[in-house]
């Protein structure tokens, strides 16, 4: 996928790795819940996403496969954008005692790698804009493809990289799937 979507094909996987059973390498789990910005804050948080990931999280680790070896929780990782989201879903996990849990911006985790990358989008289809251009006709705005949509760091196909590329085994993506379906390379 990663090859197809960044390389134009030209990347190979250096190595076969052993698949979960119940999910597929790339899985999409739904939460649309609502982004929130604080005012005076450039980042977002979107609650019904943390809950989904912690859920998840805890769901992986009881169908844990034997092929992956030993559970490590330190193997398991969560990115996302936005340090507010990164506070909350750490605040949750800790709550269900799974600290070890890697919890970062994408920003942070380039050069790391996991068994298993959970990516919390945090944006919905409420937030994606259109790009500061010069200002449109209503008509035109309407006939514009969403390539001059604004959906954060999905936009950016280098963020995007280096967060699905982290994962050994499996990538689930959580987040609003109108938004994620329609705007820049998730389309």
């Amino acid at each position: 996928y990663t090859s197809e979507l960044f390389y134009e094909g030209k990347l190979m996987a250096s190595g076969k790795q052993p698949a979960h059973k119940d999910f597929y390498p790339l899985t999409f789990f739904t939460a649309r819940g609502e982004d929130v910005q604080e005012k005076n804050s450039t980042a977002f948080y979107n609650n019904a996403e943390v809950f989904e990931v912690v859920e998840r999280v805890e769901e992986l680790r009881r169908k844990w496969p034997v092929a992956w070896g030993k559970l490590d929780d330190g193997s398991i990782g969560v990115v996302t954008p936005y340090a507010d989201q990164v506070f909350r879903i750490r605040a949750e996990l800790r709550k269900k005692r799974l600290s070890e849990v890697s919890v970062e911006r994408v920003l942070n985790v380039q050069g790391k790698q996991f068994r298993v990358l959970f990516l919390s989008t945090v944006r919905t289809r409420h937030t994606c804009k259109h790009k500061q251009t010069p200002i449109k006709r209503k008509e035109q705005l309407l006939e514009d493809s969403t390539e001059d949509l604004d959906y954060g760091f999905l936009s950016n196909y280098k963020l995007l990289n280096t967060a699905i590329t982290r994962a050994q085994s499996l990538v689930a993506v959580v987040g609003d799937p109108i938004a994620l379906c329609s705007i820049g390379r998730c389309r």
